[in-house]
């Protein structure tokens, strides 16, 4: 829905270098309790849901590909945010944009190549207006819902899911990777943009999601990409609440239900949607707050909106939570980042800060585990072995102090990070580090009115392998430089492609991987940090060779 006017690694082991950090020498800082003092208690034996992922939407016809300031955007977004879904509009076949759906595969076979963890979500606003009543793609006309046309008084669905088909494999067969397809974002609500109404059943005039759905999924099965639904405006829903359309459907037909947080976002809703569904994963897959907008009788800031992906994640027990956009049109309020078309670059929003304390922290394949905080809205997330951890707390009251219990013994090193709300939607502390530790554990300074994520992990040494011999080494040999806090890797022109890597010390990957087109004229790869001085190790693979390089970061 578009309200903006309404509403640890492991690796190869052949010919090991072996790399080592001393346990515990991060720095510990230690702080002076302003006003009362809480304990987090972690439970890391109690598993909760997995984490699919954390994004948003690139729509609209509003990207940041190709202009000036597009690699700055998506570092900023998948690599410093952590950001690895991706919603975007299926435009096949559509007289909406002069190109068709040109601008969606290019913008994503790019963003797949750059950073191959991004998975991408695609949902149509509205077919094509040669398969809808009026042969228009708005929602709503004229105050009269637009779904599906008849044809000697039957809706096309056959041919819907034709459409639905030929989408899912036109975008494939151009290069681009989709892991989930919702058929109709949002069907209970009457858009007088693009839209499409769907019911839950059939009516005279408003074709039934359930049908549309079932002819959909028996067209694309072949296809592998699961479909997830019914991609409402929220469990209350406009007209139909998501029981409606759950109970319409074939629900071995979705891989996960999802639904967006426009009503129905309270915490007995989300426990009753965890309740019903528990046997499917949950996604949130649109959510704007427009800053400083009157919303539920309040005016809402990107603290409303961080409390409730907290409760969302705890309570619904959600897997992945996106945004209505990522980046988004001028004076957009509700995204990370907006345009600034006079100066022909970008404005980056409060929630970008806030937003990351979820989405750099937690990865996906990680379960939520137990955590409890008294007054404190506390969620906590660890991978398999339990040596890698996140813990993200909001505090709504005054200043406090913060310690952690039950962090396992085995975990030796860890960073703070915190947001912090001076007034409205100002903010004092931007995702800021405020601390590092070691074996020993601090007492962290939590500010009235902040959100906080502490990551914790075990220092591994791993073995990296290098095949000096290899393709790599040979025909393209790869420069390192260091400087102001980030690396590059330059190539010498061979006409190939690979993956770039980056690992401290210890082995740990310390930035997302980045693939590379070693080609004439192309530029380095470059990682942004910021990085702490220290020593780096670049790891490069490609045609089955892999080499490794140090570097030294001043």
């Amino acid at each position: 829905m578009n309200r903006l006017f309404i509403r640890g690694v492991t690796m190869g082991k052949k010919r090991p270098w072996f790399l080592s950090l001393i346990a515990g020498c991060g720095l510990v800082v230690l702080f002076t309790a302003e006003s009362g003092a809480v304990e987090v208690t972690l439970t890391p034996g109690t598993k909760y849901q997995t984490i699919e992922g954390f994004g948003g939407g690139l729509m609209f016809r509003v990207y940041p590909y190709d202009r000036p300031y597009q690699d700055e955007l998506y570092d900023s977004i998948f690599d410093k945010a952590g950001c690895n879904v991706v919603r975007i509009i299926n435009y096949y076949d559509s007289a909406v944009a002069e190109n068709g759906n040109a601008t969606e595969v290019n913008m994503m076979k790019d963003i797949q190549e750059k950073y191959p963890d991004v998975k991408v979500f695609m949902a149509s606003w509205s077919p094509p207006n040669y398969l809808k009543q009026n042969d228009t793609i708005a929602g709503v006309v004229d105050g009269t819902k637009m779904s599906l046309k008849k044809v000697n008084d039957q809706f096309v669905y056959n041919e819907y899911a034709d459409y639905w088909y030929n989408s899912i494999k036109d975008f494939l067969d151009k290069g681009v990777k989709l892991h989930w397809v919702s058929i109709q974002n949002e069907p209970d609500w009457p858009a007088e943009w693009e839209g499409c109404c769907l019911a839950p059943n059939e009516s005279g005039t408003i074709a039934s999601y359930a049908k549309a759905l079932d002819a959909v999924y028996k067209k694309v099965s072949s296809l592998g990409i699961p479909l997830i639904g019914p991609d409402m405006t929220g469990p209350s829903g406009v007209n139909y609440s998501l029981d409606n359309y759950l109970s319409a459907i074939d629900k071995s037909q979705i891989a996960a239900v999802c639904h967006h947080f426009y009503n129905g976002a309270d915490v007995a809703s989300m426990r009753r949607v965890k309740q019903s569904y528990a046997s499917k994963p949950r996604y949130q897959t649109e959510y704007l707050i427009n800053e400083g907008a009157e919303w539920n009788g309040r005016v809402q800031t990107w603290f409303d909106h961080v409390q409730l992906i907290q409760n969302a994640l705890v309570e619904e027990e959600l897997s992945m939570y996106l945004l209505f956009a990522v980046a988004y049109k001028e004076a957009s309020t509700h995204c990370f980042f907006s345009q600034d078309t006079i100066n022909n670059t970008y404005v980056t929003r409060p929630i970008y800060y806030a937003f990351k304390h979820f989405s750099k922290s937690i990865r996906r394949g990680w379960k939520r585990i137990g955590a409890s905080g008294g007054s404190l809205m506390v969620s906590a997330y660890a991978n398999t072995n339990n040596d890698s951890m996140a813990v993200v707390v909001i505090n709504t009251g005054n200043a406090a102090t913060l310690t952690l219990k039950g962090i396992p013994e085995s975990i030796d090193t860890g960073e703070v990070f915190q947001t912090t709300r001076s007034s409205g939607s100002e903010q004092s502390k931007k995702y800021a580090r405020i601390a590092g530790f070691g074996k020993t554990r601090p007492v962290i300074n939590l500010d009235g009115g902040s959100i906080t994520s502490v990551n914790v992990w075990k220092i591994q040494t791993v073995g990296v392998h290098s095949e000096k011999a290899g393709p790599i080494a040979v025909k393209s040999p790869f420069s390192v430089s260091a400087s102001h806090g980030a690396i590059s890797v330059s190539f010498r022109d061979c006409r190939r492609h690979g993956i770039v890597s980056l690992f401290d010390m210890a082995g740990r990957q310390v930035a997302r991987s980045r693939s590379y087109n070693s080609a004439s004229g192309a530029p380095p790869c470059t990682f942004t940090g910021p990085f702490a001085g220290t020593i780096y190790f670049v790891k490069i693979v490609s045609g089955g060779a892999t080499e490794t390089l140090q570097v030294a970061l001043p």
